[in-house]
């Protein structure tokens, strides 16, 4: 019954006794938990969005030794940054811009090709692309270079990057993108753009790069008129049938105007769809709604896809189905999408077990399945049964605007790249390795 507002402040109480935690705000319950993990600790605060104001902060309690929180583990920083970048530092004034939007895949030759945008903290605008590379399966890296500059139209806001089985690499963007400067951070603008999605593509492994082409120039039929724009995201993922299937998402035009944002409660408006591609990339299908309701008396595909729907991501299982999830608007949870015919159609979309925003999915060398994802933070939760259930989730870095890559180097062997800053301050490309255990994900110095 409290409501969330900006600019608000409010009294909030956070009582433990034993097990049992228990939160007031404003003097309201919200919520009442039991955990007896530790027995003693410290107090932290943390918030997820910033940025958060605390004042007038008091502890009471009987003050004691905190144990370890794993004797004999002594606390180290999980990551690096794999791009050394002489024009960008941790104090990099927020104007002068931040490395995001990381796409690396490993290529024929076992090298590993990353790339990157850099601009403005929140933008999304027209910016240079930078790509480097490694030659010790993500050890150490190249010195960054500008592959495609500011005046090339590309936008840090959708990429996406795959090698073909015929050498080619191909690189999606949304091209000479345009927004409101003044609402930096309303997706809302998605649909204001003048921009379509294009791709690029190199047969040098990345060192040259041809003129954009149209994605929709290459389509095998229309495209919908609503959405108007539709962002690639994400990694394309190779179906069982060898197909290709790439993830786009837009906003519906319902909601744009002047009166309409995000915080517009219901207004959600984004539908997010498919492509499938036979001959490497060379051609692609219609895009292909994502969800398919369906209603005693209707014909399959009548009934419009969920309204929800925005960034997705799958991955082959290993009875060939695709299984993902997509990041919502309003949902408490992701949702969940699963094609059982190599992405042709699409099941009902339903709530995933866990929340998160951007996801990211890879299936091991041993079958495992990992979806990395933003929110809470940068997390990543494991399936050890083709998706039928999934663990509880392992918390891998605190970053804020956690949008990842991730390759395997390895079996089962994963180096996950991804943005390390907040919405408010630079942020520079952070990186760790990554095994995958019958006990979960551990962290280890190399490939």
């Amino acid at each position: 019954g409290v409501p969330a507002e900006y600019g608000r402040w409010y009294k909030a109480r956070l009582e433990r006794r034993g097990s049992c935690i228990r939160a007031w705000i404003e003097d309201r319950p919200s919520l009442a938990v039991s955990d007896d993990t530790y027995k003693s600790g410290y107090v932290g605060l943390l918030a997820f969005a910033g940025p958060v104001r605390i004042a007038d902060l008091k502890i009471e309690g009987t003050a004691v030794e905190a144990e370890p929180l794993q004797p004999g583990v002594s606390l180290c920083q999980p990551w690096f940054h794999p791009v050394d970048d002489p024009d960008l530092t941790d104090e990099t004034p927020r104007k002068q811009g931040a490395e995001k939007k990381p796409q690396v895949i490993r290529l024929d030759n076992d090298e590993l090709l990353l790339l990157y945008a850099r601009g403005e903290v929140g933008g999304a605008g027209q910016v240079p692309m930078l790509s480097c590379r490694s030659a010790d399966l993500g050890a150490s890296w190249s010195r960054p270079e500008v592959v495609f500059g500011e005046d090339s139209g590309c936008s840090s806001g959708a990429n996406n990057l795959f090698q073909a089985r015929d050498g080619r690499i191909v690189f999606f963007s949304v091209r000479d993108m345009k927004y409101d400067k003044a609402r930096p951070n309303d997706m809302i603008r998605a649909c204001q753009a003048s921009g379509r999605v294009v791709t690029y593509e190199s047969h040098d492994n990345g060192r040259t790069w041809r003129d954009a082409k149209p994605l929709v120039s290459m389509s095998t039929g229309p495209w919908p008129s609503d959405p108007e724009l539709l962002w690639p995201y994400g990694q394309p993922v190779r179906a069982r049938d060898g197909s290709l299937v790439v993830f786009l998402y837009g906003s519906k035009a319902y909601g744009v105007g002047p009166n309409y944002s995000l915080q517009t409660w219901g207004l959600s408006g984004w539908q997010a769809f498919a492509l499938r591609s036979t001959d490497e990339g060379q051609s692609w299908s219609i895009p292909i709604n994502l969800d398919a309701p369906n209603w005693p008396g209707t014909e399959p595909g009548s009934i419009d896809g969920c309204h929800d729907l925005t960034e997705a991501h799958a991955a082959l299982t290993g009875d060939g189905r695709l299984i993902g999830f997509v990041r919502p608007v309003a949902s408490p949870y992701m949702w969940q999408i699963e094609s059982k015919d190599d992405g042709r159609s699409w099941e009902p979309c339903s709530f995933g077990p866990f929340p998160g925003y951007c996801p990211c999915i890879v299936r091991t060398a041993s079958d495992v399945l990992v979806c990395f994802h933003r929110y809470p933070y940068l997390c990543a939760n494991l399936s050890y049964d083709d998706g039928a259930s999934w663990t509880v989730g392992t918390r891998l870095d605190y970053a804020g605007t956690a949008m990842c890559s991730v390759v395997e180097v390895a079996p089962d062997v994963l180096l996950n790249i991804y943005m390390g800053g907040s919405r408010v301050s630079p942020s520079r490309l952070r990186a760790q390795f990554l095994r995958v255990t019958s006990q979960g994900l551990v962290p280890q110095d190399g490939p």
